[in-house]
């Protein structure tokens, strides 16, 4: 019986998977006042930096799960914030720059330095009037080039030095038909050459030069640009089409290769983002839920349930360890949820941990085993002559304990008496029934019953 158990357990163990293949949980942050508006991890995935109406910037640490510091403006000038991005290179020893814009037409870039943990603001730039908010930003860090776009056709690309100091290159304006719309998303495309600009209400795809600003190609997509994503190698491109849920890109083409569709009622803006290595596409909806993707599937592979109407906003990182996808609400008290799944690397890993373990429980397993073989000999005899005396010891307990009995004796009366009948009942057991009574064999204990 134990060797039948020790296999069934060895069974189990062998079908037991360490680690999911898919998101779960990680962390929620909650605390926070008006919608989010946008998310960005840095680099490495080590902190989330999160934005809203609130006027502020959070600075979250993904590994101990807390708000590390908050970033807001004594002067109350900043307006809302509306984009934000990390700057600076993958390297260890670099510093940890970000810049975000507001709705005021501010440009602010804040800085960490390796020996201060504390965040310092290092720069404050108008980059638009008072009355054109920031509406996009996007980085590149092989030329180290920030672009910013408006809420009216502006466009401008500076040059960031590691001081925080902005060059300004150049500005356009990406007006149509004289008409000003919204640059919604700006993107950097073929290895920092070229810059990407999406319109809002026309769906135009404008290419410029980034050197000399000027234009290369513009295209009209399918449908309008509520958010466009490019993938890691530039090759892919994820825009919300503002109507049916998202739409796949192979650039520069202009006509949708693939769709992924989303119900949606009513008309709002959301994110939707690439990730695992742009093998997977993660799209927000109005209705409270995150929907993953794999780049031909129309049904999701997932569907994360953030809660509340609207998660509008999302940003993913993916490392040798996990995948990490971080959403927000659109709520008055909203919250951010950070998603988690092992990479392949870590599910390798865990898979050569796990054959390593199960190795080594084989080899204890058959050393005991042979042990057991060798030595029974010696031990099997001296088993086997405990087990036969634990069981004439059972056997003799059973014996000595039997089921008592019950003797009821004729009644015997001193007197007649109409009115009253002694009834004399005697219980004990058989080996005491010799001491229990007297030498004339009568009961030395009775009990009477007097029938009314």
């Amino acid at each position: 019986m134990l060797i039948t158990l020790l296999l069934k357990g060895f069974k189990y163990f062998l079908k037991a998977t360490p680690h999911s293949n898919v998101y779960v949980k990680y962390a929620r942050f909650l605390g926070l006042k008006g919608p989010i508006n946008c998310l960005s991890f840095n680099h490495d995935g080590a902190l989330l930096a999160s934005s809203g109406n609130d006027k502020t910037v959070h600075i979250w640490d993904v590994s101990t799960k807390e708000c590390k510091e908050v970033l807001e403006d004594p002067g109350q000038q900043w307006g809302q914030v509306t984009c934000l991005v990390w700057l600076g290179g993958k390297v260890k020893e670099d510093m940890q720059q970000l810049t975000f814009g507001t709705g005021r037409g501010f440009l602010i870039i804040f800085c960490q330095n390796c020996t201060n943990t504390a965040m310092v603001e290092i720069a404050t730039m108008r980059v638009f009037t008072p009355s054109d908010p920031v509406e996009a930003v996007d980085y590149d860090i092989q030329t180290s080039c920030l672009a910013v776009s408006s809420h009216h056709s502006n466009v401008t690309l500076y040059e960031v030095g590691r001081n925080g100091t902005m060059l300004r290159l150049w500005a356009s304006n990406v007006e149509s038909d004289g008409n000003a719309y919204i640059a919604s998303s700006i993107h950097f495309y073929n290895s920092g050459c070229k810059l990407l600009i999406f319109i809002l209400e026309t769906g135009e795809m404008i290419c410029r030069d980034v050197e000399s600003g000027k234009e290369d190609w513009c295209k009209v997509l399918k449908s309008g640009v509520g958010h466009a994503s490019i993938s890691l190698d530039g090759q892919l491109l994820l825009i919300e089409n503002l109507v049916r849920g998202f739409d796949l890109y192979h650039l520069p083409c202009s006509s949708p290769s693939h769709s992924f569709p989303i119900l949606t009622n009513k008309r709002c803006i959301k994110d939707g983002v690439f990730a695992e290595g742009s093998s997977v596409v993660v799209c927000g909806s109005d209705h409270g839920e995150i929907y993953t993707f794999s780049l031909s599937s129309l049904e999701p592979k997932q569907v994360l349930k953030q809660g509340g109407k609207n998660t509008e906003v999302q940003t993913t990182i993916s490392n040798k360890d996990c995948h990490l996808i971080a959403s927000g609400s659109s709520l008055e008290c909203s919250n951010i949820i950070i998603w988690e799944k092992p990479s392949m690397h870590s599910r390798k890993q865990a898979d050569n941990d796990k054959g390593h373990r199960t190795i080594i429980m084989v080899l204890n397993f058959l050393m005991i085993l042979t042990i057991a073989y060798w030595s029974s000999g010696v031990w099997l005899p001296h088993t086997l002559k405990m087990a036969q005396s634990a069981l004439i010891t059972m056997n003799a307990t059973a014996d000595q304990h039997d089921t008592p009995q019950v003797h009821i004796s004729n009644a015997r009366y001193s007197t007649w008496d109409p009115s009253s009948t002694q009834v004399h009942v005697g219980i004990t057991d058989e080996d005491d029934e010799d001491k229990e009574m007297d030498e004339d064999g009568e009961w030395n204990s009775w009990n009477s019953l007097d029938t009314l």
